[in-house]
């Protein structure tokens, strides 16, 4: 089994998630499906997405933590990964469960419907998702034809 088709699997196993999420240890696989020894983490969320075609529609998020990095992958309506003709970098607001809002600007928002956070920006979402209680983060995606807004909801 390839990594796509783990993390598909992943998916479809917690896709009735709540807005109750833990992290979950994963293993990587190589290209013959054999276990690498190097793992991650992971973890979906629920939230809403709105655009100049929708309001507040159904979104998941899917989280895959690694020892220096962070992406968040876009599912709009739930099923597809975001698919966007520009790269941006967007700022993502974080509000934590002690209602302290943290931001991060600049981060880099793939044409696959990807958040990527590295380096500092890695430091700074690692940090800011360490208390237990209700999340809600939020950030946009704007290009030259096109306004997106993501909101997500979880409880760590």
């Amino acid at each position: 089994m390839n990594k796509l088709e783990l993390f598909l699997m992943f998916l479809t196993l917690i896709a009735c998630n709540t807005i109750y999420s833990q992290w979950e240890t994963n293993e990587y696989v190589d290209e013959f499906g054999d276990k690498t020894g190097k793992t991650y983490e992971s973890l979906v969320a629920s939230g809403t997405f709105s655009n100049s075609e929708t309001e507040k529609s159904k979104a998941d998020y899917a989280f895959i933590k690694n020892d220096n990095s962070l992406i968040i992958k876009v599912y709009e309506y739930s099923t597809n990964l975001t698919k966007l003709t520009d790269i941006t970098y967007e700022t993502v607001k974080i509000k934590q469960p002690d209602n302290e809002v943290v931001t991060i600007e600049d981060v880099f928002f793939t044409k696959k419907g990807e958040l990527y956070f590295t380096d500092d920006k890695f430091t700074k979402i690692s940090s800011a998702l360490t208390k237990t209680g209700k999340y809600t983060i939020i950030f946009d995606k704007s290009g030259r034809h096109f306004s997106s807004s993501y909101k997500i909801e979880l409880k760590l």
